[in-house]
């Protein structure tokens, strides 16, 4: 989505942590908006043409093992914008 995303390419191998805003322009009402700021890590590895990037699970929540019944996918490369 627009605004969502950032490029890595020049970005070293390592562990960062990205800090995600709810309603950031506070479009929405909210009786508390003490929860509305969130750090997730993200692992990024790979070469260059060749990147990974890994998010480990949160509070139960792993977006790297699929369904509960079946093995998760393996981290996606990134390609390169060089080729």
């Amino acid at each position: 989505m627009p605004g969502q995303s950032f490029d890595i390419t020049h970005v070293p191998n390592g562990a960062y942590y990205i800090e995600i805003i709810a309603n950031p322009l506070k479009v929405l009402r909210e009786s508390n908006t003490s929860n509305d700021v969130s750090l997730r890590r993200v692992i990024l590895g790979g070469r260059p043409g060749h990147r990974t990037v890994r998010v480990p699970a949160w509070h139960g929540i792993d977006p790297e093992s699929g369904p509960a019944t079946g093995p998760g996918p393996a981290p996606v490369p990134i390609p390169s914008p060089t080729g």
